[in-house]
């Protein structure tokens, strides 16, 4: 395996505006983002969610517009906040539960919160009097200081406070670190007087509008725009804040919106549990939801539209000229591998399928060795050893529907090598769009991907060569397995059942290789399971490492209509990403779907010895 190929080498979240500016690709992901509204950004960790929260702000629309000539950050209709999800909040939350009473814990949860959520407005006003063409910097610094005596007064800070924005961050920062300091004392003294900050007690909201309006009053400049708090990795966040987010999407002050980003599905299980499942909003009356990912056509005809956006870019910045992809990529016909297969000429299109033609030599050769293939022909009244269509219809209806089997059921069936586990390279990857697909709305593989399979392509004086089916289909298992590595490696992907450990890894495999035994070895069909249905007998443990599959982009939501799910992926449609069709030997394409409970107790491999795989 390639060790080029990373996918943690591009993470918006540690980059400044100004870098997240220069790398940005327009696509119609951020044109819907930019709609005056509240919207749910949803998708697969490593989709580029927080790249598009972060191009909302000043500062990178700023840096934008400076570079392209543009006046984006004028036309857009708010002023984007962006606020970035602490891991640690949850953490915390966890850690203080074990030693304080459910009272603290919950203020200084959402007291902690509160406060970083103040520290990036604060941010957000330095950004829009720096980017605002003062005439002078004193008239810059007047108005900053009339805007922080103004924040001083209307959230109480204790003085003496600098009236500079710099040194309210500074103030804000320091009363969650003296928070901290206090728990400490707390808990080794263990006596609760000690006197916390006001501020750790007060609804953000609140603070955030009265905030908005101290800003407005001084620079009236901005008051006809809405303010956007842009909050990232939602579903990172304590329960608490997710819901109660999910509560403010009916906002409660027509000059803010939320613009939050999530996973694919935003489970109330853990509201049920706590009695708070009272979410009103509801997708299209009060919210918009932006898919950054491929569950049917028109999804993935936005997303390869951005690829190619992409491709053209690297291309352009890697040989220094206009490249045309497919003298590198070529395109992803069948024919290409179908004329590698049985080293035949070219197919023509209007003879397909006919005698001596590629098509169907390789439909013939694989009912040689696939006797359930030829009982198949047979049963649709075709002959095996001469397996023409009948008519135009009859191409259409059967011949077209089963090439793409054929030819895969062909690359591991030829000299009846049906070995499930042989991890081979098969040529079925190359080509676009098969590129855009298999990295399944996720802009970091497929840039890691294109760039290796550039690298290859690049010629010793700087030019570019055509690759090979099997190039591009060796790269591609490359991405595969170093997808699955990642995936193997989070530090969330193990549970413990029975004394056993399983990885995240195992269930995706249980599932790669079901639907790989079902699709090779099983009697020819034109409709093999390819998708499978979470159903309510899998242990919860299960779900869980599921639900972080989902996260990190392991597993694609088809259903796409209940996008906050009161039972989580419970009973919703699942497959595989694309991007995993290399190194489990599947096809690219969406099958009928199974019970996921079918897959785990008939699956060829066990996931460990003596498992419980359902619920106790």
């Amino acid at each position: 395996m390639n060790s080029k190929l990373s996918y943690d080498s591009f993470n918006a979240r540690y980059l400044s505006y100004q870098e997240v500016a220069d790398s940005f690709i327009e696509n119609d992901y951020f044109e819907n983002l930019q709609k005056n509204n509240h919207s749910l950004l949803m998708g697969a960790r490593g989709c580029g969610k927080t790249t598009l929260l972060k191009m909302l702000t000043p500062a990178s629309l700023h840096h934008w517009d400076s570079k392209h000539k543009t006046s984006k950050l004028s036309a857009l209709p708010f002023i984007g906040v962006y606020i970035p999800t602490d891991i640690h909040w949850k953490k915390q939350l966890e850690q203080l539960k074990d030693d304080f009473e459910n009272n603290i814990v919950e203020y200084i949860s959402k007291g902690s919160v509160t406060i970083n959520i103040l520290v990036s407005l604060v941010k957000t006003f330095s950004m829009l009097l720096k980017t605002y063409p003062y005439t002078t910097e004193e008239e810059r610094i007047a108005d900053e200081i009339e805007i922080c005596k103004l924040l001083i007064e209307v959230w109480d800070l204790k003085k003496p406070v600098v009236p500079n924005l710099d040194y309210i961050e500074l103030h804000l920062l320091s009363i969650i670190k003296i928070a901290n300091g206090d728990l400490k004392k707390i808990k080794i003294v263990k006596t609760h007087n000690f006197v916390f900050n006001d501020l750790l007690f007060q609804d953000f909201f609140d603070l955030v509008r009265v905030g908005c309006l101290a800003f407005e009053k001084k620079c009236t400049k901005f008051s006809t725009k809405r303010w956007a708090l842009c909050f990232d990795e939602l579903e990172i966040a304590p329960e608490w804040l997710q819901f109660k987010l999910l509560e403010y999407l009916r906002s409660r002050d027509q000059n803010i919106i939320f613009k939050l980003t999530t996973a694919p599905i935003i489970s109330l299980i853990r509201a049920i549990q706590l009695d708070a499942n009272k979410v009103e909003a509801t997708e299209n009356n009060d919210f918009a939801v932006i898919k950054i990912w491929t569950s049917n056509q028109k999804e993935f005809k936005s997303w390869a539209n951005f690829c190619h956006k992409i491709l053209q870019s690297r291309m352009s910045r890697k040989f220094r000229t206009a490249v045309d992809a497919s003298e590198i990529f070529g395109k992803s016909d069948l024919e290409r591998v179908i004329i590698q297969s049985v080293g035949a000429g070219k197919n023509d299109e209007k003879k397909n399928f006919q005698r001596d033609t590629p098509t169907w030599k390789i439909t013939r050769q694989l009912a040689v060795v696939d006797s359930t293939f030829s009982s198949f022909l047979r049963k649709k009244e075709i002959d095996p050893q001469n397996p023409e269509p009948k008519n135009g219809t009859h191409r259409d209806q059967i011949f077209r529907k089963m090439k793409p089997l054929v030819v895969y059921r062909f690359q591991f069936r030829k000299g009846n090598q049906t070995q499930l586990r042989a991890r081979k390279v098969i040529p079925l990857f190359y080509g676009i769009p098969l590129i855009y697909e298999m990295s399944d709305g996720n802009p970091r593989i497929f840039i890691d991907m294109i760039d290796r399979m550039m690298e290859v392509a690049q010629s010793a004086n700087g030019q570019y060569r055509e690759l090979t089916i099997n190039e591009q289909s060796r790269i591609a298992m490359e991405a595969s397995e170093k997808f699955r590595l990642v995936m193997c490696s989070h530090p969330d992907a193990n549970i413990t059942i029975r004394d056993s450990n399983v990885n995240l890894v195992d269930i995706i495999e249980k599932i790669g290789d079901y639907f790989h035994s079902r699709m090779v070895n099983d009697n020819f069909t034109l409709d093999p399971p390819g998708a499978f249905r979470v159903d309510e007998d899998i242990n919860n443990k299960y779900v869980e490492l599921l639900q972080l599959g989902l996260y990190l982009g392991a597993i694609v939501y088809l259903d796409s209509t209940e996008i906050i799910a009161p039972k989580g992926i419970i009973g919703k449609k699942f497959r595989l990403s694309y991007i995993l069709s290399p190194y489990y030997g599947l096809l690219s394409r969406e099958y009928k779907e199974v019970q996921l409970s079918l897959i785990l107790n008939k699956g060829v491999a066990p996931v460990t010895s003596q498992q419980n795989l359902f619920k106790q």
